[in-house]
């Protein structure tokens, strides 16, 4: 098979002509003798040189290549024309013996530095090698010759890495509506690596008016919406995909979309009913869009619409579906335990992909609603088949369990179980070092444990917490301000971060500011304490 560059083709003019044009001179053949000059008649010499060639094009063509070479070597007897030349490199090109290809065409050019073809499969043979330098200068010989379409092609080719700039000039200064289809494929390419992100998608539109039809252009247009963070583009560029696709190609796409809102922490409540206003038809039907647009609605407080798609999910999802656990686990997020522990009671944990989660999420259920006899059960059906699950962490998750029944004991016995055999474990350091502040124990041991949970989350609010509360314990009051302050401030605290700053105010003499943050607490978990009674307690007063 003929060497040939990937998307652009070399062609050359039929043989006949080429040979025509660069015939030798035969009347000028003159062969000298003991300085004696004697002029031959030449018509034999030329038509013995014309026969061997047709006689090797015709092999070319039949790609008998091994033939076609003997024929030009006899021809070369006659005639060492660069046309020769040429034609035997392209038969010793196709049986892949490069470098004597390379070689008759080196000759070539010396014989007639005008020859451009042997310029252009030359430079040919240099990208097929990756020799891009010495592709240039080929390239540039020829160009200097006579410049071609095909040869400008080949040069924005060659420097599209080291200029895309100039190769985009070239791409654009050409107007051949046969190489129409590839110069939009090379801009589109350089508009990517450019990172002219709208150049692009105006080539690919202007592209797609042409084939409206076309789904491989309209994919691309919408991947390029996801991957530069145009959600609002993707959104309004979804008329488009529903024209186009029908079923599940469609479906897809609405997944796709909707994980990358949630992946870019979209903040626009506009622009997410936008795209939920969307899902409505057919689309009601794919269950795992069900579940991306009831976590859309839940992160941006539309429980409205959350539990539309999550009960349109839980009708058309099978009984046993892992999906039902992912509902019950936004429930959970969402703080309503009953109905995340509803959803998860209808279960047969046995058949789910996912049954480890499943206790650990009904635990993490039963925990907060502070049924710790429950929440126990479950962690330890997790310890019963798998001690190991994610990293042994169900061992502090019971002692988490024991220590909010105030079994200290046993609390640190699970610590010091999953310490025993992971005491890296930022989550396991992080609740050890916090149970043995509250009881003012080994504050120096949990000191250290909380400076290496800090170590490699830094802007945690919750180790942040840990490590100010046993600053508080240790009596250093403006430290352990300050990294509370800090754990509130990057948020996502819960009532206790809150009620341990009013406990500082305390301390500092702020009690206007103490009562505040005693209120913060209690407005994220009512009932935690008395307020009056707490400050009571706290000043003596």
């Amino acid at each position: 098979m003929r060497l040939i560059l990937s998307i652009l083709i070399l062609t050359l003019s039929a043989c006949s002509s080429g040979f025509n044009s660069n015939q030798a001179k035969y009347n000028q053949l003159v062969i000298s003798d003991m300085n004696n000059v004697t002029k031959f008649d030449t018509s034999y010499f030329e038509s013995q040189a014309r026969s061997y060639l047709i006689a090797g094009t015709l092999k070319q063509q039949q790609k008998d290549y091994a033939a076609s070479i003997l024929e030009f070597q006899e021809a070369l007897r006659y005639d060492s024309s660069a046309a020769i030349k040429y034609a035997i490199a392209k038969s010793y090109l196709e049986i892949r013996k490069i470098d004597i290809a390379k070689e008759h065409l080196y000759n070539a050019t010396k014989l007639n530095p005008e020859f451009v073809q042997a310029y252009d499969l030359l430079t040919e043979i240099f990208l097929y090698r990756s020799e891009i330098d010495k592709a240039k200068i080929t390239n540039r010989q020829a160009l200097d010759i006579e410049e071609t379409t095909d040869r400008l092609l080949t040069k924005a080719l060659i420097i599209e890495n080291e200029n895309p700039e100039e190769a985009l000039k070239i791409y654009n200064s050409i107007n051949s509506p046969n190489y129409k289809n590839l110069i939009n494929e090379r801009k589109i390419v350089l508009f990517k690596k450019l990172g002219r992100v709208e150049s692009l998608v105006e080539n690919l539109k202007d592209e797609l008016e042409k084939q409206p039809f076309n789904t491989q252009i309209s994919r691309e247009i919408f991947q390029i919406y996801l991957e530069n963070n145009q959600i609002e583009e993707a959104i309004n560029y979804m008329d488009v995909i529903d024209t186009l696709y029908f079923g599940q190609e469609q479906e897809t796409y609405y997944i796709l979309l909707s994980s990358s809102i949630m992946q870019n922490n979209i903040v626009d409540t506009v622009l997410v009913n936008k795209f939920l206003s969307r899902i409505k038809g057919t689309l009601l039907f794919n269950p795992e869009l069900m579940y991306y647009s009831g976590l859309l609605a839940s992160n941006f407080g539309n429980y409205q619409k959350r539990d539309t798609f999550f009960d349109r999910l839980l009708k058309i999802v099978d009984e046993n579906s892992d999906l039902r656990v992912g509902v019950a686990e936004v429930y959970y997020f969402d703080k309503d335990y009953k109905r995340s522990l509803e959803i998860l009671s209808a279960l047969n944990a046995d058949s789910l992909k996912q049954e480890l989660y499943f206790y650990t999420l009904s635990g993490m259920n039963y925990f907060m609603q502070k049924d710790y006899n429950k929440t126990l059960e479950n962690y330890k059906k997790i310890l019963a088949k798998d001690s190991s699950y994610n990293n042994y962490v169900t061992l502090t998750m019971i002692g988490e369990t024991f220590d909010a029944q105030g079994n200290l004991d046993s609390a640190l016995y699970y610590y010091e179980l999953h310490y025993n055999l992971d005491s890296n474990n930022t989550y396991l350091l992080n609740n050890y070092a916090y149970t043995l502040s509250k009881y003012g124990k080994e504050l120096d041991k949990a000191l250290k444990m909380s400076l290496h949970t800090l170590k490699d989350s830094p802007n945690n609010s919750a180790f942040l917490d840990t490590y100010g509360w046993i600053k508080y314990k240790l009596g250093d009051i403006t430290e352990a301000k300050k990294n509370i302050l800090k754990a509130i401030e990057i948020g996502n605290v819960s009532a206790e971060v809150y009620e341990h700053l009013g406990d500082i105010y305390i301390e500092t003499n702020e009690l206007e500011k103490a009562k505040e943050m005693y209120m913060k607490a209690l407005e994220l978990e009512s009932g935690r304490f008395d307020l009056e009674e707490k400050i009571k307690i706290k000043t003596g007063k």
